[in-house]
């Protein structure tokens, strides 16, 4: 019965199309998953002496955040973590049981979440923290529109478009010279303010190009730590493509409940992880 459960699981198959193939009633069918779901399986942590970690959470309804910790050489979910948002503490403390456990953590990507920033320099203050530089291309090209007004938005997006071709460390230096000049050249543009008579505060006039700016300053320390060594991630994109497949194959199986998606999730990683 279990073959047909991985089916249902991993493979997109609907309850109809598995009681064609396995001559078992739908309501049977459904039965049996149900106590699968409702039994938890069992993870197993491979100890390994160095570990590359790519740590994000991801949302599904009914206010359900799943935070995963996923080991990139070995491509597996080392630790998940169900909770409602991507909070300080419980990440600590999932990172400290992995610490108990013997466990090294030589680097960390993420999207540069401050929780998760600064629960990895609290557990591991000597592991590298890799910003993952696809959210940060991403987000400035989001606040910079499509088709920027201003000179300074369009070249900034220029030079946002660059970041996903850097590869070394001579390409390195030449963007963050370029960056810098920019910033330099557009400083006054990117430091004014406005009087708001209404709240009688002073607010930056251009917002969404400060916002960009500031954030890939803030960034750029952490942005390259993949060019001195290759075992580092650049991206989250292991886990974000992780991510759609997952959320995919559960839509396909819509009306679980809450506990019973949660049950779902976890078969998932199961599967995954020992695969």
């Amino acid at each position: 019965m279990f073959p047909w459960f991985e089916q249902w699981i991993m493979h997109r198959a609907t309850l109809n199309e598995l009681s064609v193939e396995s001559g078992y009633s739908k309501r049977k069918l459904q039965s049996l998953f149900d106590q699968y779901l409702l039994s938890p399986p069992t993870f197993v942590i491979h100890r390994r002496i160095s570990l590359y970690l790519i740590v994000d959470g991801t949302y599904f309804n009914e206010g359900l955040c799943l935070i995963l910790y996923y080991d990139s050489e070995l491509k597996y979910a080392l630790l998940y973590r169900f909770s409602t948002n991507e909070f300080y503490t419980e990440i600590k403390e999932n990172l400290e049981n992995l610490k108990q456990l013997g466990i090294d953590v030589s680097a960390v990507t993420s999207d540069g979440k401050r929780a998760i920033i600064n629960a990895v320099k609290k557990v591991y203050p000597n592991a590298v923290v890799q910003r993952c530089m696809v959210h940060v291309q991403r987000d400035v090209l989001k606040w910079l529109t499509r088709k920027p007004k201003s000179e300074a938005a369009k070249e900034l997006r220029y030079l946002a478009g660059l970041l996903h071709h850097i590869r070394g460390m001579v390409e390195q230096h030449m963007w963050i010279i370029a960056f810098e000049k920019w910033y330099s050249k557009h400083r006054i543009i990117i430091e004014q303010k406005v009087y708001h008579t209404p709240t009688g505060r002073w607010w930056y006039k251009h917002r969404a190009l400060r916002r960009a700016a500031v954030m890939i300053k803030r960034a750029n320390a952490d942005m390259f730590h993949f060019i001195g060594n290759g075992k580092i991630p650049k991206t989250t994109n292991a886990l974000d493509s992780y991510f759609g497949h997952l959320k995919g194959t559960l839509n396909i199986h819509r009306g679980l409940s809450k506990e019973h998606r949660k049950g779902f999730i976890l078969r998932y990683l199961h599967l995954k992880s020992i695969r």
